[in-house]
């Protein structure tokens, strides 16, 4: 389990978006930056949401998996 952690880790830092199929899958929302008054600004933040809908084998997360097990599909 701590190994598919990790992939859904790494994946997230190069795509918005990590699927499991048939559970659901990731996805990272960036809230811009805004600004409060003349001088108070808040910085873009990213914020990480798990949407159960998104279930289509996108082959993202496999495909890392195999590459770093060095197995096939």
């Amino acid at each position: 389990m701590n190994r598919l952690i990790s992939h859904i880790e790494f994946l997230l830092h190069d795509h918005n978006c990590v699927i499991i199929p048939d559970f659901g899958g990731f996805v990272v929302n960036t809230v811009p930056s805004r600004r409060d008054g003349v001088a108070d600004f808040h910085p873009s933040v990213c914020e990480l949401v798990f949407n159960s809908d998104l279930t289509h084998n996108d082959g993202l997360l496999a495909q890392s998996y195999m590459k770093n097990s060095s197995m096939t599909f």
